[in-house]
Formats: structure tokens, C-alpha cells, sequence
């Protein structure tokens, strides 16, 4: 997706998501290795692409609820990035079923229901 762009964030803001790298291993270091095929992005890389796109992200997980990135509002939050989590392990891109999947990605939008019983 974002994964060069990401990294390059990453570093730019070093001071931002250094404090956040797992298992005592270098920054520098981690960032080379989120260029490597087969490197699945996480959290921050996530972060960074919303940071990028000027956009905010739905995660959508099976049987789970909906998870937001939320660094914008007002107009910017219009356009929102929505993937799909599977397995713990691995991210995808969520198009609407009745997406041509020519270019970008329809819109998609929740519906909240309220409901005054509940």
C-alpha cells in the first residue's frame, strides 16, 4: 500500500514512533525491514499512512468491532480508508461489492441506527 512513503514518515517523525518499536530492535533497523517483501505493516505504519493520506481508517474484524484511526475531522474526515484485519496478521483493502474496482474505491458508508429502546 504505503509501505515506502510510510517508512519514510516514520523516520521524518522519528521522535513520534520510536518509543513504540517492539522486541529492543533498532530503529533504523526496522524501518529497512518494513521495505522487505513478506513484512506485514502494524499500528504505526497504519498511523503514518493516515498521517500521509489526510485521511482517517476503519479496520473491519470479523465478529469484532469496527477500529478508527481518527487524526482528522470536519471535511477531512470525509473520505475514509476502510481495510479489513484477518487473522491477526494481515491487512486488506475493503471495496463495496457493486465497486468496479477501476481506480479509486467507492465510498463506503456506515449506517448507525439508534435506537430508543435500547
Amino acid at each position: 500500500m504505503l509501505s515506502y512513503p510510510s517508512r519514510m514518515h516514520l523516520q521524518k517523525h522519528r521522535e513520534d514512533f520510536e518509543p513504540f518499536i517492539e522486541d529492543e530492535i533498532p530503529f533504523e533497523q526496522y524501518c529497512d525491514s518494513m521495505l522487505k517483501d513478506g513484512t506485514w505493516a502494524g499500528h504505526m505504519e497504519l498511523q503514518a499512512a493516515s498521517l500521509l493520506t489526510r485521511r482517517n481508517m476503519c479496520i473491519h474484524m470479523l465478529n469484532s468491532p469496527r477500529w478508527y484511526i481518527n487524526n482528522f475531522s470536519g471535511r477531512e474526515a470525509a473520505n475514509m480508508i476502510h481495510l479489513s484485519y484477518h487473522h491477526g496478521e494481515h491487512y486488506n483493502s475493503v471495496r463495496l461489492r457493486e465497486d468496479p474496482c477501476q481506480g479509486p474505491a467507492m465510498q463506503v458508508i456506515i449506517k448507525v441506527f439508534s435506537c430508543d429502546i435500547c
